[in-house]
């Protein structure tokens, strides 16, 4: 029987994403994410031992998603990051981040387009 844990890292996380514009505003999104550990805290393991540097300090991962780019300016998406890389240190786990996002911006600046 498999053992599950869960702990929360900060990461930066740096986005390339082609976007595909398809039909009134509505986009496809695709493309690398670069990760960089912010915080290291420390993680239980399954038997209760403390474990120190427990991830390694950078991650990849693939950002697949769909937006909405509004006339008027706003904008909404919504991503899955799937991670790539195994951030473990310990060769006895296979880890890799997993992320949903929604975000809603507004566009102060349009460049090219109508």
């Amino acid at each position: 029987q498999g053992t599950t844990l869960a702990s929360n890292f900060s990461y930066l996380n740096i986005p390339i994403v082609f976007k595909l514009y398809t039909v009134a505003g509505i986009n496809l999104q695709a493309g690398p994410q670069f990760g960089f550990l912010m915080n290291n805290p420390t993680v239980v393991d399954h038997n209760g031992v403390a474990v120190q540097n427990a991830v390694k300090s950078s991650d990849l991962s693939l950002a697949l998603g769909v937006g909405w780019d509004l006339p008027f300016g706003l904008t909404l998406d919504g991503r899955y990051n799937l991670g790539l890389k195994d951030v473990s240190n310990d060769p006895s786990y296979n880890l890799k981040n997993q992320v949903f996002q929604i975000s809603v911006g507004y566009k102060l600046i349009k460049l090219g387009g109508k």
